[in-house]
């Protein structure tokens, strides 16, 4: 047992760095986190949930050159999240957040109905009513199945 845990602590000491680098985003991302939830939360129309087809970020923007940047950029930011919460669920930190965050950024097929189940449990739905309704906005419609 000794043994085992002497080499994980020279694995740390040797690996400080990395330990050291991923602690850090792992604070801001949890920081980043706390702000930015409760902010999209009460800024998502109430029926956000209830419409499967979404809007397309290239019909939003005018230009096709830039619409396809923004998305290849989001993208890149989604995966870069995705992996960055894979090594955080072996180091300290918010790995399942940081994946959530970079699933919901990211253009995944499947990605809505992920959405909808996941807001929909119990404990987050309950969650998700409370600050809108703290913040005084209308309730989210339940999706349809």
């Amino acid at each position: 047992m000794w043994t085992f845990l002497e080499q994980l602590q020279q694995f740390v000491e040797a690996h400080e760095v990395i330990f050291g680098i991923t602690t850090g985003v792992s604070i801001i991302l949890l920081l980043g986190a706390l702000i930015a939830v409760p902010i999209v939360v009460v800024r998502l129309p109430a029926d956000y949930l209830v419409h499967s087809r979404r809007k397309a970020l290239s019909r939003r923007v005018r230009r096709a050159e830039v619409a396809i940047l923004l998305i290849g950029l989001k993208n890149i930011l989604g995966i870069f999240l995705i992996l960055l919460g894979l090594i955080m669920l072996l180091t300290p930190g918010q790995g399942l957040l940081a994946i959530l965050t970079g699933i919901s950024v990211s253009n995944l097929p499947g990605k809505y109905h992920m959405e909808c189940w996941i807001i929909t449990r119990r404990p987050i739905w309950k969650s998700v009513q409370y600050l809108r309704r703290r913040f005084g906005r209308v309730p989210l419609e339940y999706p349809r199945k």
